[in-house]
Parts: structure tokens; sequence; C-alpha cells
């Protein structure tokens, strides 16, 4: 499991994203700066097949607050949710990124991600 969320945070801070920046409004009226979004296919340490979406934002929140952060990766999620729902994707990574503070650099960036999963009833769970 550990080796499975370490793969899917190396390919949400993939530089080989699918889409540029752009910002989306939530369902809360709050806007976000999406940084990149992907698509991967790769089969886990497990043999397991994951198809996994990943989107990096730039939060409004402070990362040390977590709640925030989890509320804020769920209206992102609900942002998507028709299109993961249509691309049979089994996990999805959020990752709510800040700048790095007194850094100039467009790059120095860093994030908590939330990973959402799908279970085997079809239904969708925040991991912990």
């Amino acid at each position: 499991m550990k080796a499975a969320f370490v793969a899917l945070v190396l390919l949400a801070l993939c530089a080989c994203a699918a889409s540029t920046r752009h910002a989306i409004t939530l369902p809360s009226g709050e806007d976000v700066l999406v940084l990149s979004e992907s698509d991967q296919s790769f089969v886990n340490v497990s043999h397991v097949k994951k198809h996994i979406f990943a989107v990096d934002y730039i939060s409004a929140y402070d990362m040390d607050d977590i709640p925030a952060l989890r509320k804020e990766a769920s209206e992102v999620f609900d942002y998507y949710r028709e299109r993961i729902d249509k691309g049979g994707f089994t996990t999805v990574g959020l990752a709510p990124m800040a700048r790095v503070a007194g850094s100039p650099g467009p790059r120095d960036l860093y994030g908590r991600p939330i990973v959402f999963e799908r279970g085997a009833d079809g239904q969708w769970m925040m991991q912990p």
C-alpha cells in the first residue's frame, strides 16, 4: 500500500501532465488554479492494475489546515466527478499545493496529496 501511495504521489507531480494551467470554480464558488491534470495507467507492486486521474492545484488554504484541505479536495473531486466516472478510474490523486515561503521560483511548490479510491461497490472513499 505504501509503495502504491508513493507511486501515486510521483505520478501526481509528474511533469508530463496532459493539460496546462487554468482556473476552475468549485461548487462553493471558490476558484482554484489547476496546475496540471494527468491520466496514468500501470500495474502496481501487488500486480493490481491502477488507472489514476491526478490533479495538482494551488490551494486557498494553509498546508497545515488538514480539514480545510480535505473539504477543498472533496469539492475538486466533485468538479471532476463526471470525467472521473466516465474515465473508469480506480484512483484519484488530488494535490493541493502552496508556494514555498520566500521563494520566487514558479516551481517552488509543496503540497499534501489527498487520495480517493473506488471501492469494490463502486463508491469513492477519501483515504485517511
